[in-house]
């Protein structure tokens, strides 16, 4: 004899005690007669009212926000420009790069759009040149405040240490510095 299958629809697995399957075993049925679905919300199935129907009048789609359907709802469109007649992506201030909605280079004169920590790729690859070169910086005196490097870019893309964290209380060790040392020719900025 052959065990029973489950008691839900499209579901062939053998059941148990309870005329549900290892799987479904915590799932409750539909209270409709004659429904074999699994309940979704309030005791019933998707299709008897279990999932709340769109408010739009003559519409029986299954409401996903704000009692609308998808076809109802709001578009998740990107906002666009305020200049009449523009139809390009805001991007500041409600408006499109064309119609000021950028931010300019940090430097003066420069009217380039800033891209990278303020300034434009230009000005930006200019001003990270003069970054200390890590790999070859090595600490052969106790650390000085007053002798540190002034850092100019601030990306995270850039090897720039936070010199503000170091005083004389945290200057590293002739032990440290030796450390140190062994690791930097190996990290790639």
């Amino acid at each position: 004899m052959s065990p029973t299958p489950c008691l839900f629809n499209d579901c062939s697995n053998p059941s148990l005690a309870t005329g549900k399957c290892d799987k479904h075993k915590g799932r409750a049925k539909c209270t409709v007669a004659a429904c074999f679905n699994q309940t979704y919300a309030r005791n019933l199935c998707v299709k008897h009212g279990g999932k709340r129907v769109c408010v739009a009048s003559g519409c029986t789609a299954n409401a996903r926000s704000h009692g609308l359907c998808s076809k109802h709802g709001q578009s998740a469109s990107k906002k666009r420009c305020d200049e009449p007649g523009c139809t390009k992506v805001a991007h500041y201030k409600g408006r499109c790069m064309r119609h000021g909605g950028g931010r300019k280079c940090k430097v003066a004169d420069c009217e380039s759009f800033s891209r990278l920590g303020g300034y434009c790729r230009r000005h930006h690859a200019k001003e990270c040149t003069d970054l200390v070169d890590v790999k070859s910086f090595v600490i052969t005196e106790p650390w000085s405040f007053e002798k540190a490097p002034e850092m100019v870019c601030d990306t995270q893309r850039d090897a720039a240490l936070n010199w503000s964290e170091f005083d004389d209380e945290n200057a590293m060790t002739d032990e440290e510095t030796r450390i140190l040392s062994y690791f930097m020719p190996a990290i790639v900025w």
